[in-house]
């Protein structure tokens, strides 16, 4: 699949290219065609999309969107996300093939499922290496478990309690809202999300 998808962004990118040359204009090309300028720009377009939960599920609007970041293909379900305040480019070391980008996370804490645990340390630094591509720059590696915001975090738990029965388990996921709107608050982020049943 990702291997068509390459295909198809560089035929895609083959064309536009004929277009603009031949004076033809053309609607702005998929994702996948994109050709990010520069490794930072893949990673900060990357950290977003994650921010936004779009690794959260292999079916969201913007999956597309952010597997052509990356070398790897669609990436299975996660157990476990981990919840920031934000995020921070901090460093970039350019070469022609590979290069480096570091990125600074603002840590909150983790979530499995109901499961919100607060982080031990505020920070967490991870440098994220990409390598050149005729589409553009690709990360390479590391494959982290996503990094979602605290709105994010509040949203997904709001979905789970959408189908969620159990009692106990309603009192667990809304508990869970309670350290995730506490969070948010102390973040000095925006108000609460909506609260589930």
């Amino acid at each position: 699949m990702r291997n068509a998808r390459l295909f198809l962004g560089r035929t895609l990118g083959s064309i536009t290219v004929l277009l603009y040359f031949t004076g033809f204009t053309a609607s702005p090309l998929p994702a996948a065609a994109s050709n990010e300028t520069s490794p930072a720009s893949v990673i900060q377009k990357y950290c977003k999309l994650d921010l936004g939960g779009d690794r959260l599920a292999s079916q969201t609007p913007y999956e597309e969107a952010i597997t052509a970041l990356a070398t790897w293909p669609n990436e299975l379900g996660w157990d476990a996300v981990v919840v920031v305040s934000d995020f921070k480019i901090v460093s970039t070391i350019l070469g022609p093939k590979e290069s480096s980008v570091t990125v600074r996370y603002f840590l909150l804490g983790t979530m499995f499922g109901a499961k919100i645990t607060p982080s031990n340390q505020h920070k967490e630094v991870v440098t994220f290496i990409l390598t050149k591509s005729p589409n553009g720059w690709l990360i390479e590696r590391p494959l982290i478990a996503p990094h979602v915001s605290v709105s994010t975090a509040i949203s997904a738990v709001n979905g789970l309690l959408k189908d969620e029965k159990g009692p106990g388990q309603i009192k667990r996921l809304n508990a869970g809202i309670d350290v995730l709107t506490k969070w948010k608050s102390e973040a000095g982020l925006s108000a609460p999300a909506a609260r589930g049943p």
